[in-house]
């Protein structure tokens, strides 16, 4: 990083826990500026997509996301290649928070963070096509709706199936084949969706009790609003009513939703089986 941006005065840095970076090895220089360094090779290619979407969306989102302000891909190779933005002040968001707030006679603070969240959702998915265009090239015209869900069904059937039990296969696989038999979805009109919309990467004010920021568009890209719904649109009851109002969820988006949202342990389980993780792939145990 040093030898990249020698201008960045370099006082300190510490490496967050690996638990907060899945994909990514997650440096603090200075307290100020968060450096991503890509841990497989497809994360180093995936760097200058990255930072033009992250471009893109900072200049339509409600709520802070990350400026890619330092970014090194002269040598793509894991080790090397990093993209680094300002620190966007606060915690995640977790999931025991928001029961906390949930738990409290004055509902007004869920239900400001269910605004702000939606809020941003509706302006991500709202961005025009030509500006996604610009920023990913050629994505639109070759964009089929549910390629990606045929090949994560391919994948789950070949990599988790051996691991569950027969009626769980079964019911998964009577899902997945409903759900992409359905002709109408596809011709479902692609938005630019965050891909990993949950409590974990919503940053928090405890003080304030507001959203400060919105992290991690390693998975941003095209695809189905109803993606982010289902990851979002999750937890104590007045903190979903809030949020499926606010951005005006649908009957048919909140039916999608429903079918991501039965899918979310199996890609951890096969997140876990693909990449050695054991903790992850723990998620198996519920189809067992």
């Amino acid at each position: 990083m040093e030898a990249v941006y020698p201008e960045l005065p370099f006082h300190s840095a510490r490496l967050i826990s690996a638990g907060e970076g899945q994909y990514n090895d997650l440096f603090i220089v200075n307290e100020q500026v968060v450096f991503r360094f890509p841990r497989f090779p497809q994360g180093v290619s995936h760097l200058p997509r990255l930072a033009r979407i992250l471009t893109l969306v900072q200049r339509h989102a409600t709520i802070a996301t990350p400026e890619p302000r330092y970014l090194s891909i002269d040598r793509l190779q894991v080790g090397y290649a990093f993209l680094g933005y300002p620190l966007i002040a606060g915690e995640p968001l977790r999931r025991s928070t928001l029961d906390a707030l949930a738990a409290q006679a004055d509902a007004a603070p869920l239900r400001r963070i269910a605004e702000q969240l939606a809020t941003f959702l509706r302006a991500l998915h709202g961005i025009s096509a030509e500006a996604i265009e610009a920023a990913l090239p050629g994505k639109a015209a070759g964009f089929r709706p549910l390629a990606e869900w045929e090949a994560l069904y391919a994948r789950i059937r070949r990599v988790l199936f051996p691991h569950m039990r027969a009626d769980a296969r079964a019911a998964v696989a009577a899902r997945f084949e409903a759900f992409l038999g359905r002709s109408a979805y596809q011709h479902l009109q692609p938005a630019l969706v965050h891909g990993d919309f949950g409590a974990g990467n919503w940053l928090y004010d405890p003080v304030a009790r507001r959203v400060t920021g919105v992290v991690d568009f390693d998975s941003c890209g095209l695809g189905d609003p109803a993606v982010d719904i289902a990851a979002g649109a999750q937890g104590p009851v007045a903190f979903v009513e809030q949020f499926l109002t606010t951005y005006g969820v649908t009957g048919v988006l909140e039916a999608r939703a429903r079918f991501y949202r039965t899918t979310f342990l199996l890609q951890e389980a096969l997140y876990g089986a693909e990449h050695g993780d054991a903790e992850a792939f723990a998620a198996i145990e519920a189809f067992r």
